[in-house]
């Protein structure tokens, strides 16, 4: 009786954490993405809060990889949208988000759709209080049984005076 207690318990903590997704969405903060060798090496980003962003004096481009899991409930999304800061909104200076897909069987890589801080459209960007969401849509089927997918992020600054931060990205 002790024993099924303490299970029942234990179940119960283990779950409570346990959020529900919308279905048909996708989101990944911004530390659940994977950096590359380079920004690794170089110790060229810090993660705090969910967030990713340069070391105080990096200038060093950080690419980040954000692998997509799909699940029943997410089989045509259209949309790819990226929360980010951008101190700036210059060329120069941007968080830029890329949905691509790699062939299973032959490796190719193909981009899907780009969104970015300095892209004025077609997307949709939304800023408020330092912190902007901006988005892009595309109309290009999901095939799992013959590609990978992912999200590629480039956070890229030329001064270290510049702030460029990856919150997360979102497909939908």
């Amino acid at each position: 009786m002790r024993t099924a207690i303490l299970v029942a318990v234990f179940a119960i903590a283990s779950m409570a954490g346990v959020g529900t997704a919308h279905a048909g969405e996708f989101s990944m903060n911004g530390t659940s993405c994977v950096p590359d060798s380079s920004a690794i090496q170089a110790n060229a980003y810090f993660g705090t809060g969910g967030t990713v962003q340069h070391s105080p004096s990096s200038l060093t481009n950080l690419v980040f990889y954000c692998p997509i899991a799909f699940s029943d409930s997410l089989t045509s999304p259209t949309t790819l949208s990226i929360t980010y800061r951008d101190s700036t909104g210059v060329g120069s200076n941007f968080v830029k988000a890329q949905l691509i897909k790699m062939n299973k069987t032959t490796g190719g890589l193909t981009t899907i759709v780009t969104v970015s801080s300095d892209q004025a459209s077609p997307s949709f960007c939304d800023n408020a209080n330092n912190i902007s969401v901006c988005s892009n849509t595309f109309s290009q089927a999901i095939a799992t049984t013959t590609n990978y997918y992912y999200v590629r992020v480039d956070i890229v600054r030329s001064s270290t005076s510049n702030q460029e931060v990856l919150y997360g990205v979102r497909l939908f």
